[in-house]
């Protein structure tokens, strides 16, 4: 058991970091600045933390990747700082008292909460207070002005713009919403199926980015701004033609011209994917995540491949590039473990960083390309050779690297450069 006084005003360093023994604090400083974050990390026997009724204030980091179980938070706390309880992974319930008025950014970030009721006095929230949560039951007392749940929604509104803040596993999003905000659904990763009414006229980035197992989307035949047609299971920004959301079941209709910035990202369902040929451009991290997507089809008219689009897209085996491409951005590929093999199409001009991941041998450098980024070296990567008609690059005298031509700068090299 461990008590921290009234009189404390700082904590320095990481003092109890991996106390095993340590199974109980009582925290009651009034007025505590931490130097560091997670002074109780990793203490695998702490379960109970007990806040003095004194405290207003649970300072920014106070229980980081600590491994409590219970928290009792007393009516005197107002403010809950950033990161308070972050990544506290054991933690399944906080009451929150009826004083409480601010609770900060991740300050319950991947924490095991399900329940979360949230008092009348409360007048900020911040947008990722519970980032990568899995949140069941979410609602707002009825006597608050700034923020509401109706309809018994699961979610939490800003009542003056019909704006939805933090949704949950079972969100209904009630037909008098109007915005979804950036990031708004990443704290139901159990989230399978989602309704977006006719009154929605705005979808903020990434607001379903931590949603694994979605797999239904359908959009109000009646809504202007977004449609779901040929019944697509994704979102479509209808005067664009762009997929701003996709779910491991969806189907692409033809007519779709664009994907969008994390659309399936997270979609660990997802298991292969066929990209119209109408898509010419498919925007960074768009698959980023899709452990289990092993097969993709790349459109005709694809002209820059992004950056992080197939990120840590650790089963990936195989992926076309198609003639056409001009652009290969950075970490397009990057930590797809099981894709040992790319065949780079004589019309890309441009090679971003960290195009060869872990398991890429060969690195074929075709005559069209005029710029790489000098950060290209695989763990694996054995041989880089370079088209004799490259007039920009060499790999003069079989040296397997890549050669600046002009400046004799060796530019790229791998374990068997010579």
């Amino acid at each position: 058991t461990l008590t921290i006084h009234e009189d404390i005003n700082y904590i320095g360093g990481s003092p109890f970091y991996g106390c095993n023994k340590l199974e109980t604090v009582y925290y009651n400083a009034i007025n505590c600045v931490l130097e560091l974050s997670g002074i109780f990390s990793y203490c695998e026997s702490f379960e109970t933390f007990v806040i003095g009724d004194k405290v207003t204030v649970l300072p920014k980091g106070l229980a980081t990747s600590s491994c409590a179980k219970n928290i009792n938070i007393p009516p005197s706390v107002k403010v809950i700082e950033d990161c308070a309880f972050f990544q506290c992974s054991n933690l399944k319930k906080v009451t929150f008292r009826t004083r409480i008025e601010k609770i900060g950014n991740n300050a319950f970030y991947l924490c095991a909460i399900t329940d979360i009721v949230i008092p009348r006095t409360v007048v900020d929230i911040n947008y990722l207070a519970f980032e990568n949560c899995s949140i069941d039951c979410l609602s707002v007392d009825k006597e608050n002005p700034i923020y509401d749940s109706r309809e018994n929604c699961n979610a939490i509104i800003e009542t003056s713009s019909n704006r939805l803040l933090i949704g949950s596993n079972t969100t209904t999003i009630p037909p008098t919403i109007e915005e979804i905000r950036d990031g708004a659904f990443n704290c139901a990763r159990e989230l399978e199926s989602i309704y977006i009414p006719q009154s929605i006229k705005k979808i903020g980035k990434e607001a379903f980015r931590f949603c694994p197992n979605l797999k239904y989307i359908t959009v109000d035949p009646a809504n202007t701004v977004y449609d779901s047609r040929e019944s697509c299971n994704a979102i479509i920004e209808t005067s664009t033609d762009k997929l701003i959301l996709g779910s491991s079941t969806t189907h692409i209709p033809q007519t779709v011209v664009s994907i969008g910035e994390y659309a399936f990202a997270f979609r660990v369902s997802l298991k292969d994917i066929t990209i119209p040929n109408n898509v010419n451009i498919i925007e960074r991290f768009a698959f980023w995540k899709c452990e289990n997507l092993t097969e993709v089809t790349l459109p005709s008219n694809l002209k820059i491949l992004s950056q992080c689009v197939f990120v840590e897209c650790i089963n990936l085996v195989n992926i076309h590039l198609p003639q056409g491409l001009e652009i290969i951005e950075g970490s397009a590929i990057l930590s797809c473990d099981k894709l040992k093999h790319i065949t780079i199409p004589n019309t890309v001009h441009t090679i971003g960083t960290n195009l060869c991941n872990n398991s890429i041998k060969h690195l074929y450098i075709p005559k069209s390309v005029t710029f790489i980024s000098p950060r290209q070296v695989g763990r694996k990567l054995q041989c880089i050779e370079v088209s004799k008609r490259n007039t920009k690059y060499d790999s003069r005298n079989n040296c397997n690297a890549i050669i600046e031509t002009d400046t004799d700068t060796l530019i790229a090299g791998c374990a068997k450069t010579v």
